[in-house]
């Protein structure tokens, strides 16, 4: 939904007012924490009035406990809401997912406009896909969609893709599917109808589209035997990896930086998942394993699905390059790196071992050790 923390101003006098978020992400020095002790029994309009004032001031523990004194000790206050949806923010911000989440569930409650409940079922979603939270998010996606006379284009959108993450990681692949599928067709519709502006929802769409096909990947079967029966499966798995790629990069070329480095991984992960399918598929008929020619059957395979790791390196350092230009340092680019070393690792060991090794014939070779490499 939205995505930078600011405050409301609050004005003597008037009723409170919730922080919101701008559709623009920024990085900056986390303000110092600290500040004076809150006495809960000054009320809520002056806790409220501490809570701004403290965070304005960069004193985040002493907004938190402000705003959280007035959850605690005053349930029926007019300020209840915005103090839970302000509170779910800081805590958003620390990463402190399961309080986050149990207070804009709260906020949700108890905030008086519809579009602001509204927000605050958003943020919730958010600090449920965090905590992995599958059932969960099904239930308040329902809640969401109860509030139907608010929704917009994008929100329709991003609720269809949550919903469609969820069946996906619960395992109800033909549900996911279904509704990722309408998540992304809306979302394509609604830029060209001009109602749409939010790329994350898109994006996330488009992205697990891509794990859904890669699944389809990974359950093809892969032999070595040199036949066309076996020719054929290898030229299935090739389609899968080449489908599971295609949704990848739409979920990229959507610019949301987020999923642009979750794609980036997934489709140097599919290269390095084929070159390990190649590598483990059973030796063909008539070559004993632990014998020379296994030894050089493996080595002129190696030699020529190396390239798949080549793949596999360009694409996440592309993905590297990205999240660096995009100021976008996330998990993603994390795990991109580690898998970086030890695909070099591997590329290297492949090399040492085969070193010297002498391969036969090409033409001698079964039909996997010198098929097309998907582009």
């Amino acid at each position: 939904m939205l995505s930078a923390l600011v405050l409301a101003a609050l004005a003597a006098g008037c009723a409170p007012k919730r922080f919101e978020f701008e559709p623009v992400t920024v990085r900056a020095a986390a303000p110092a924490e600290g500040g004076a002790p809150v006495d809960w029994s000054r009320g809520p309009e002056a806790l409220f009035t501490q809570g701004w004032q403290a965070y304005e001031a960069g004193r985040l523990s002493e907004a938190l406990a402000a705003f959280r004194a007035i959850v605690a000790y005053y349930p029926e206050s007019a300020e209840i809401g915005d103090a839970a949806y302000n509170a779910g923010l800081i805590l958003k911000r620390r990463s402190e997912w399961p309080e986050a989440e149990r207070l804009f569930a709260l906020a949700g409650e108890r905030l008086p406009e519809a579009k602001d409940r509204l927000d605050a079922d958003f943020m919730r979603l958010g600090c449920l896909y965090e905590l992995g939270q599958w059932e969960r998010t099904l239930v308040a996606v329902a809640e969401a969609y109860s509030r139907r006379a608010t929704l917009t284009a994008d929100d329709r959108v991003e609720l269809a893709a949550r919903r469609g993450a969820a069946l996906f990681h619960l395992g109800r692949f033909d549900e996911a599917d279904e509704e990722l599928n309408q998540a992304f067709g809306d979302y394509r519709l609604g830029l060209r109808r001009g109602d749409v502006v939010n790329d994350y929802a898109g994006a996330m769409a488009a992205y697990y589209l891509g794990r859904l096909a890669g699944k389809r990947f990974d359950d093809a079967p892969l032999s070595a035997a040199d036949t066309p029966a076996d020719e054929a499966r290898l030229e299935e798995k090739a389609r899968r990896l080449l489908d599971a790629q295609a949704w990848f990069l739409k979920s990229v070329e959507q610019n949301n930086a987020y999923w642009a480095t979750a794609s980036g991984y997934e489709v140097g992960a599919l290269y390095r998942a084929f070159h390990a399918a190649l590598k483990n598929a059973p030796l063909p008929d008539g070559i004993a394993s632990g014998s020379e020619e296994a030894q050089m059957y493996a080595c002129l395979l190696a030699d020529r699905s190396r390239v798949l790791l080549r793949k596999s390196l360009h694409l996440w350092e592309r993905t590297v390059e990205i999240g660096e230009r995009l100021n976008a340092e996330n998990a993603w680019t994390a795990k991109t790196k580690t898998e970086m070393g030890a695909v070099k690792t591997l590329y290297l060991a492949d090399e040492k071992a085969c070193a010297g090794v002498v391969p036969p014939d090409f033409d001698d070779m079964p039909a996997i050790g010198r098929r097309s490499i998907p582009p």
